[in-house]
């Protein structure tokens, strides 16, 4: 049908094209009627081809399209590992089969202070990795990250070229407030550092709620193997005589106060 309004235009074209050079009007008339005649057939050809289409249209099986009951959920990474070079800060990560994951599914945001990796669609989840407050700066543009097999390597840059002795300053502060202070200014008395101990625990109700006195004795007995030894030359029986009379000696005086 296509073919034959095609044809049907070309001859309108050339009636027209014969108007224009015809002198005897009588001619001029036939070609007129004719090419309404013409024009009439190709606007109910074109018609007709529309009406065809829509019933095409209507006539095409209707798909119902069921949503997707897969639906990913999100997944926090607690579990890692962690490594340092002179330059890069090291998190290893395991997660099996995240290679099979394409690679546009993996993505990690580095920022000075923090960096956020994410998985997504892994077996219908999405793991998310994220560190907050890092204890130093790093340097987001030179941080790249790798996937290898079952394990996710992330290189985090290192702005200066400084040992990092925790991930998170979190890390640090709650370490910092874990213990006592073992600082002694007068290196030749072994005993004011137990002094030290002890005050800090009787003075201090921080202390005092974290640590039972078991604990400290524990404590006070490795600070003594070391001290009291190297003090004395070495003597374990001196050691063991000395530092269990001191010990409680400043205990029961101190709690007497």
């Amino acid at each position: 049908m296509a073919n034959k309004i095609e044809e049907l235009k070309k001859d309108i074209a050339e009636m027209e094209y014969l108007e224009t050079h015809v002198i005897r009007q009588k001619v001029k008339d036939i070609l007129s009627i004719e090419k309404r005649k013409l024009i009439s057939e190709v606007v109910r050809l074109e018609e007709k081809e529309k009406e065809n289409e829509m019933e095409v249209q209507l006539n095409v099986p209707q798909v119902s399209v069921k949503p997707s009951t897969n639906l990913s959920y999100e997944v926090k990474i607690t579990n890692y590992a962690w490594d340092q070079s002179q330059k890069f800060l090291k998190f290893y990560i395991t997660l099996p089969k995240v290679n099979t994951v394409p690679a546009e599914n993996i993505t990690c945001d580095f920022q000075e202070k923090s960096l956020e990796l994410k998985v997504k669609n892994l077996e219908n989840k999405d793991y998310v990795f994220r560190v907050t407050q890092l204890l130093n700066s790093i340097e987001p543009k030179n941080s790249t990250f790798k996937v290898k097999n079952d394990l996710i390597l992330i290189n985090a840059a290192k702005k200066e070229d400084t040992h990092w002795t925790h991930v998170t300053e979190w890390e640090k502060k709650a370490q910092d407030r874990k213990l006592p202070s073992f600082d002694n200014d007068d290196k030749s008395d072994p005993t004011s550092s137990l002094m030290n101990i002890m005050k800090n625990i009787h003075h201090n109700p921080h202390y005092r709620g974290k640590f039972h006195l078991s604990n400290v004795g524990i404590l006070i007995t490795d600070l003594y193997r070391v001290r009291i030894l190297k003090f004395y030359g070495g003597n374990s029986l001196i050691f063991y005589m000395y530092g269990s009379c001191v010990f409680f000696y400043y205990l029961h005086n101190l709690y007497l106060l």
